[in-house]
């Protein structure tokens, strides 16, 4: 049992139990301050802490906001720039277009210069072949009084039609044996008139060796005398010469005239 259990039993007694409230109460009132106390700072920090959240989301959503005012001018930008940037590649790919197309123009040039040089070579052999015509008649096909008759490259000799009659033979067959690069007419052993339709080319090709069978057949069915196909280069392709006797066209090869410059 307690002292406040007690009735008091004197006056002495009932002093030191007030006395002993008393001093409770104030203790219990400390106890009561200390956490009010307590409470309060805890409040405060909380206060304090939220008002700190508080302000860094504004900064946040400040950020976040103007952010989001300039994306539509940080797009418009980026669109900007894809367009320019469009355009340069449009520019470039037009200067790649044109610099291939100068690019042809000038293999164009060239491929043609190269074939005129081609050319130039190819009619100094032809001309030098049909100054020889009679000559290589005589020796490697043993014609008599050989005459050249035609030269595809040179219209101011005679037309074939002077030598043919063109009555037997098509427009088109008349044509093609106007193309004939060299004909030339001499008398064999016997006597009997000998055409010779031949196709004149520094390296002898299969083409070469058609035509001239083609056009000495033309020549042929349109006079009804012998025709002999021939093809004279400084050289031939294998493929020519295999096509040459299989068809029965002479080859004639001579060296390729000298340079005269």
């Amino acid at each position: 049992m307690t002292t406040a259990d007690t009735p008091p039993q004197s006056l002495p007694e009932v002093v030191q139990l007030a006395m002993q409230n008393r001093r409770d109460i104030a203790a219990l009132i400390e106890t009561v301050n200390t956490m009010a106390e307590r409470l309060t700072a805890a409040h405060e920090r909380m206060v304090q802490t939220l008002t700190s959240l508080i302000q860094e989301d504004r900064g946040h959503i400040a950020v976040l906001t103007t952010g989001l005012s300039e994306l539509p001018l940080k797009i418009e930008s980026m669109a900007t720039n894809v367009e320019s940037l469009t355009g340069k590649v449009g520019r470039l790919t037009g200067a790649q277009q044109q610099t291939n197309d100068r690019l042809t123009e000038m293999n164009g040039h060239l491929t043609t210069r190269s074939g005129r040089v081609a050319n130039l070579s190819g009619d100094r052999f032809e001309k030098e072949v049909t100054r020889l015509a009679t000559r290589i008649s005589r020796r490697q096909l043993n014609l008599a009084d050989a005459t050249v008759t035609h030269i595809g490259w040179d219209f101011t000799t005679i037309a074939v039609s002077d030598i043919a009659d063109l009555d037997g033979i098509t427009d088109s067959e008349a044509e093609d044996l106007n193309r004939a690069d060299l004909i030339i007419t001499g008398h064999d052993d016997a006597g009997h008139t000998v055409h010779v339709v031949a196709e004149i080319s520094g390296t002898i090709e299969s083409t070469d060796i058609t035509r001239s069978d083609r056009r000495a057949a033309i020549l042929q069915k349109a006079t009804g005398q012998t025709v002999r196909a021939v093809a004279i280069g400084n050289e031939a392709a294998p493929e020519a010469i295999a096509l040459a006797g299989s068809q029965q066209v002479n080859i004639l090869t001579m060296p390729t005239p000298a340079n005269d410059d």
